[in-house]
């Protein structure tokens, strides 16, 4: 352990996580149609490499096949241009039919698949930027929220006001992957049973939402307008901020495609710092690539601390 500390006195080893982030990059670079055909080709490896042995992909080590992932696999090889006969791609098309499929997946996710086109923004749900306007007198309100969870609402927010829509050069879908057809039955996010449940409360909070946006596709506003500029505001902080825009997978994706979204220009200052900060966090071979979520020296370095202490190792560690 001594022996890789750095020289400024941290530890930070590279952080695995599952076949997702190479995923979602090879979608982003369809989205934006700018491809490179060897990293493609790479990124292709490295999703194969860990497909599990029942054809789907799983989101930790050793666990089972799970839907968001071994669709999103599904979709980056499709969208690379993988051959849908191809024995791997028809064992994961028969894991993400048996696990649900596209009706399935998580929001998050969901939202993705719309910037391409493959999944209708009406039943996405939605994120409006006027949720800045709660205040803490509610039970949720974005002022209580994590760090994180802040740093992810407010490009959620933005892409979902601008709805960037760009299908796949290629045209690309994921019909085969409705397992009863393509019905907004389906579609919709299921209510609770229960009926008297704070999910049941945030699905007519939604459809109240949806109502809003479709007054403002007619220019009436029932709500008080400015959340869009509010948030734009809060986000050029973030982006002023050291290390609150760089350095994290999701929000890096989010806010290349958020000012691309809102109309910013591929050599925009903002748009080439995100692209950049996303290529520090791969890690490419002649034959693979594979992404870092994040680096992780904070928590690494106190790893290391408490093992060594564990150890018997009473000499000062350099901070």
């Amino acid at each position: 352990m001594l022996g890789v500390q750095k020289p400024e006195g941290f530890w930070v080893g590279e952080l695995m996580v599952d076949s997702t982030l190479v995923s979602d990059t090879i979608a982003y670079h369809h989205w934006n149609g700018k491809i490179d055909p060897e990293w493609q080709r790479k990124a292709v490896n490295h999703i194969f490499s860990m497909q599990l042995p029942d054809g789907g992909w799983n989101i930790y080590y050793g666990g089972p096949s799970e839907v968001n992932a071994t669709i999103k696999a599904y979709l980056a090889l499709k969208l690379a241009g993988v051959p849908v006969t191809d024995p791997r791609m028809l064992r994961a098309r028969e894991v993400a039919k048996n696990l649900g499929g596209v009706p399935r997946m998580n929001t998050f996710s969901k939202l993705y698949l719309a910037l391409l086109g493959l999944f209708p923004w009406e039943y996405v749900p939605t994120i409006p930027c006027e949720v800045l306007f709660i205040g803490k007198w509610f039970h949720v309100n974005f002022w209580d929220m994590s760090n994180w969870s802040r740093a992810m609402l407010v490009p959620l927010a933005i892409i979902n006001h601008f709805k960037p829509t760009r299908p796949p050069a290629n045209r690309v879908n994921l019909d085969e992957l409705y397992p009863q057809g393509f019905h907004e039955r389906d579609l919709a996010v299921a209510p609770d049973p229960e009926r008297v449940t704070w999910a049941d409360f945030f699905l007519w909070l939604d459809r109240l939402h949806k109502l809003a946006e479709w007054f403002a596709g007619h220019h009436i506003h029932p709500f008080p307008q400015g959340g869009v500029e509010e948030v734009r505001e809060l986000d050029a902080g973030a982006f002023r901020g050291v290390g609150r825009a760089g350095g994290d997978f999701p929000r890096d994706v989010e806010c290349v495609d958020r000012v691309a979204g809102a109309g910013y220009a591929d050599d925009h200052p903002q748009v080439l710092r995100a692209a950049h900060e996303l290529k520090k966090l791969e890690h490419e071979t002649p034959d693979s690539v594979r992404i870092e979520p994040c680096f992780s020296p904070v928590w690494d370095t106190a790893i290391v601390a408490i093992c060594l202490h564990e150890s018997g190792y009473r000499r000062n560690i350099r901070r």
